[in-house]
């Protein structure tokens, strides 16, 4: 850390910040501590590098361009040795990975400091295994598999797991889709209970169809139509990944969802 310190305060003075002139000390001298303080700070504190941002803006004001020019590379190497330090200091997590006969892998983990227990489902499905015709049928069915299964009545999954105190919740993204459940830990059964279901007997029905058409098109205005630089996202894969499965978003085109059948689903 000393030597850290005694770095800056050299390129400091290199620079010129710090001079003879009485009038201008004190404040060269402000500039120089408020230096070594972050640097001492983000050392030890990663997560206020946004504050290295802000003081480099303020104190910029009063140092001609040409000096912060060259103390941004100082300050960008400080960064990088905070970031290898915070690393250094996490402990890893021990975790056990399992394959089942069935060819489905578990990974898991105990830590008994909170009575509490999640499950996250990974299906290595998602928008990218779309139909160019057909995009934003991922997402969707990511919705479905909040409908029913053959065990489970429609409407209940989330019934049931806010009635036992958890939460949940899932998304899509390109290469996956992901679920999630967080329950207090003696209800470990639910969860694995109504992921199973989700796997061996989801149930389509026309009416869980239109209803979830309904939300991902809300969504989808939401996100997209009604913000601003809501198509960006959209714009990007279309330029960076043309002819591509990555050409398009997980939100996919209106008109695709509002074609969408459940036998599109059940196929």
């Amino acid at each position: 850390m000393a030597v850290l310190a005694q770095s800056v305060e050299h390129q400091i003075v290199a620079l010129g910040v710090t001079g003879s002139n009485p009038v201008d000390r004190p404040k060269k001298e402000i500039v120089s501590l408020a230096i070594s303080f972050f640097v001492f700070l983000a050392t030890f504190r990663p997560n206020l590098r946004i504050l290295y941002i802000f003081m480099l803006i303020f104190f910029g004001s009063f140092m001609r361009s040409e000096i912060l020019r060259k103390i941004l590379p100082l300050f960008t190497l400080l960064l990088v040795v905070g970031g290898q330090n915070a690393m250094c200091d996490m402990r890893p997590i021990q975790f056990t990975k399992d394959t089942l006969e069935n060819g489905l892998q578990v990974i898991y983990h105990i830590d008994r400091s909170a009575p509490v227990v999640a499950t996250i489902v990974h299906y290595r499905v998602g928008s990218r295994d779309e139909d160019p015709n057909k995009t934003g049928y991922a997402h969707l069915f990511e919705h479905l598999m909040f409908e029913a299964t053959t065990n489970i009545p429609r409407a209940s999954i989330d019934k049931y797991v806010q009635e036992a105190g958890g939460d949940l919740n899932a998304h899509t993204s390109f290469d996956e889709t992901v679920y999630y459940l967080r329950l207090p830990s003696n209800e470990i059964k639910l969860a694995l209970w109504i992921e199973s279901e989700r796997m061996r007997g989801l149930l389509l029905e026309p009416v869980g169809v239109e209803t979830q058409r309904g939300v991902v098109i809300e969504e989808l205005k939401m996100r997209r139509n009604n913000q601003p630089y809501g198509t960006l996202l959209d714009e990007i894969c279309n330029a960076l990944f043309p002819g591509s499965s990555y050409q398009w978003t997980t939100l996919g085109s209106e008109e695709h969802l509002r074609r969408a059948s459940i036998e599109d689903f059940r196929n």
